[in-house]
This record gives structure tokens, sequence and C-alpha cells, in this order.
């Protein structure tokens, strides 16, 4: 009896070890490891339950701003060791109907049942970032810290959970550009704007596959003589129902989305094609064709392969192309930057630094960097024949050019007088809607042909037409 028992004992202890575990498992399935909270899974069941019987539910998705500098600074234990408080905290100040989760990172998720209003959930929103933002003390210094919340009020029936989820992002994006501590409601402004950007996205992706990309070209001269000395390749978009495009209304999309990386390939293989074709029609001209590259395209493994095809296939030497990025692009990972820079200048291109002035270029980084050309941000360039602070940063970059041997283009030129300044202050090339307004390769060639412009028809041009838009000269 006794055995038999111990037997019996044994069993129970197994099959109570069994449902221990399997409890462990189901917890450990819906549950995040660092924070205790319900993970996503249990998240979107928890939702589609809430919808399913029609309950009046408010989506709160909220991050920390700027978590990723506060993670470098503290060290990442110590980021978990905020992570962790923050989520104690989202715990004990929910109410017990609430439901509190974290996506992952630094991104959290509160259903706010029974929302009643949108008044009452920005209450509630409020309250959460009053409680969320208080100091914390970690590695014995106080931290203070900020979030945001972008919110979604469920219509009974009418959405799932990760359209939801989706909606409540897109309030979070306009509350952090808002600036700090901000919550926004996903309304009927920004469910247009959603449904705008997806439009934009499927025609992008078609325009990128099919023929719906073309290049436009802006000449840079040289200030003084007229002489062409180079053109940029400009992205439009040939949209079926908006016609042209300029870049600035579908290129957020692009970079979003990571369709900006073929997009970067199409203008490069098409600007190699067009170069191509102009040094077979025109022998006796010299020309730079300038290309932009996107940080994304920039950070490809394969990107100096990738130019090094293009001038192969096209026949092109390496010293007739440019390719342009931004001083953010270059300075992100200055080893890897460096390596790839090395490699366009042994193919013999050029290396310009667009819009310099407005990314803070740390100096250091900047004379180890093979970099060929600054171009002057058209902010700085339109000011200096009226703003000071313009003037001084504009020869002080020219003076910094001077001195580490590089090149100093000033985009943005739209008035004589600047021309006359910006050759006061030693800077001799420039580009701008004086010059010539982007334009199709086509009607370049006359421009090309002659292999100069003249600057005072320029400038009469120019005056005539501001005269007849009634604005000033």
């Amino acid at each position: 009896e006794i055995n038999a028992l111990q037997a019996v004992a044994s069993m129970l202890v197994q099959l109570q070890a069994r449902f221990d575990a399997e409890e462990q498992t189901e917890y450990n399935a819906y549950h995040d490891d660092l924070t205790g909270l319900a993970n996503r899974r249990a998240l979107l069941r928890e939702l589609k339950d809430r919808l399913s019987a029609h309950r009046s539910t408010a989506v709160l998705v909220f991050d920390l701003d700027r978590f990723k500098v506060m993670n470098d600074f503290l060290g990442h234990a110590n980021g978990d060791r905020l992570l962790t408080t923050i989520a104690d905290r989202i715990r004990t100040s929910v109410r017990s109907n609430d439901f509190a989760a974290r996506l992952g990172g630094d991104e959290f998720v509160i259903l706010v049942d029974n929302a009643a209003s949108e008044m009452e959930v920005l209450a509630s929103a409020y309250r959460i970032l009053d409680v969320v933002g208080a100091p914390i003390e970690i590695a014995g210094q106080l931290v203070t810290h900020t979030a945001s919340i972008g919110i979604v009020l469920a219509k009974r029936g009418s959405e799932n959970g990760l359209d939801l989820l989706g909606q409540a992002d897109v309030a979070l994006y306009a509350a952090k550009a808002q600036g700090r501590s901000q919550a926004v409601v996903f309304d009927q402004v920004l469910r247009e704007a959603v449904d705008e950007r997806s439009r934009t996205e499927l025609g992008l992706r078609e325009a990128i596959d099919g023929d719906g990309l073309r290049l436009h070209f802006q000449p840079e001269i040289d200030l003084r003589t007229g002489k062409l000395l180079a053109v940029e390749a400009l992205v439009r978009w040939q949209h079926p129902t908006r016609g042209l495009l300029p870049a600035a209304s579908f290129i957020t999309v692009a970079e979003e989305t990571g369709l900006v990386v073929d997009m970067g390939r199409w203008v490069f293989a098409a600007a190699c094609r067009q170069l191509a074709a102009w040094r077979r029609q025109f022998p006796h001209l010299k020309l730079v064709v300038r290309v932009n590259m996107s940080p994304a395209q920039f950070a490809t493994d394969e990107i100096v392969e990738f130019v090094e095809t293009c001038l192969r296939v096209h026949e092109i030497p390496g010293d007739w192309l440019c390719i342009e990025m931004t001083e953010h692009a270059v300075l992100q990972e200055p080893e890897k930057t460096a390596r790839i820079l090395r490699g366009f200048r042994a193919l013999g291109v050029e290396v310009a630094l667009d819009d310099f002035g407005t990314g803070y270029s740390s100096m250091t980084e900047l004379k180890r960097l093979p970099v060929d050309l600054l171009k002057l941000d058209t902010s700085f360039v339109k000011g200096i024949t009226s703003d000071p602070c313009d003037r001084a940063i504009v020869e002080a970059i020219i003076r910094l050019g001077a001195a580490l041997n590089l090149q100093v283009v000033a985009e943005g030129i739209e008035g004589g007088p600047t021309i006359d300044k910006l050759l006061e202050l030693g800077c001799s090339r420039g580009q701008g809607y004086l010059i010539s307004m982007p334009i199709a390769a086509e009607d370049l060639a006359p421009m090309l042909d002659a292999g100069t412009i003249s600057l005072p028809a320029l400038r009469a041009a120019r005056s005539a037409t501001l005269h007849s838009e009634g604005r000033p000269v």
C-alpha cells in the first residue's frame, strides 16, 4: 500500500510539474520577457476580443522621446532598468478593466475600456504622460524623460486590431512632430494623409518598375564666365493624373518605405545612360553629372561595385561623375564611410557634401574623409545680400573649403546681386533658378552645345519675369 501511494504521489508530482510547465509556456507566449507586461500576441488577442464584443475601446500607443540617445548614454543594462520601471508605473496606474502591453523596444500600448469621449481619453493620456515622465533614479543619477502618445478610438466592428495599431502609430508620429509630452488623436485629417501616403507608395512602386520616372537636369556654371561646368540629375515622377511631380512630393514616402534604394539605382543608371548619350552627341564637351545618393542607398554593401558597373557598361570615365550626399549620411559610420568613399575615389568619381552647413559636420571627420566638393545650402545663399549671419556662414564655409582644398558650389541662386556677393566672398561656382530651372535632357541640348550661358541675358530675363509677376526684383 505504501509503495502504491508513493507511485501515485510520484505521478501527481509529475502531473503537477507538467501543468506548471504548460502554464509557464502559456505565460511566456503572451508576456514580455523584460517587463512582464502582455506582449504583442496577447495585445492582438485582447483587442480582437474587445472588438468582437463591441466594447468601446481606445488604443493608446506611446514611446519615449529620444530613447536611443538615452539608452546609449546610460548603457543597455540601465536602459532596461528604465523600461522596467516605466512598465511598473503603467501596471499600477491603469484601471482594472484597462489593458497594458509592451510591443517591443520603448513602445507600449494601453487599451482604455469604455472610452466615452475623445476628451476623456486625452485626459487619461496626459495623466499617463505625467506618471511615465516622473524622474527615475538610475545608477545614482536622476533621469528625466518624456514620452509621446498616439490615440485611436475604435469604431465598433469597423476595424481590426492591426489597422488600429497602425492608425495609432500615425497619430504617435504626429504627436512627436508637435514636440515632447504630446498626445494626438487619429482623426479624418490623419486618415486622409495615410490614404494619400498609401496611394503614393503604390503608385511610386509602379513608376519605378515601369516607365513613370523622369530625369531633369539643373546646370552649374562658372559665375565669372558663364561656362557650363556640371549638371545635377534630379528625379521627377510623371504621375498619370497629377502630372510631373518634383521629388519633394514623394521622396519622404520613398525613404520611409525603402523604395528610395530602388529609385536611387534607377536614377544613377539613367543619369549614366544620359551622360553616355551626351558624350556621343557633344564630343567637344567636358561635363560632370552630379547624382544624389540617399543614406539608405549609400549604406548598401555593394554600392561601390554598383557604381563601377554603371561606369563600365556606359563607358564613362569616373571623373565625369560626382556623387552628392548629405553630411548626415556621410558621418553616420565614419569608418565604413571612409572605406566606401575611398572606393569611389579609386574609380575617379568625385564626392560632394550637399546642403553643407545644415548637418553640424564634425570637422575632425571631415578632414579625414576623401571629399572633393562642398555645396552651400540654399537657405544660406538666399540671405547673403540681406542677412549678415547668412553672409558670415557662407564666407566661413568658403574659407573652410579653400583651407581643405575643396571646391565650393552655391545652390539656390535667384538674383544677380547674389552672384556678385558670392564672387566677392570667393565662390565662383553656382546653380539656381536665375541660371536655369531643372529641365529635361532634350531641352538642355542647346546649352550643352554652346557650352556656356550668357549671364547678362539671364539677369535681364529674370528681371522681366519678376516684374511681370509683380514680385520685387
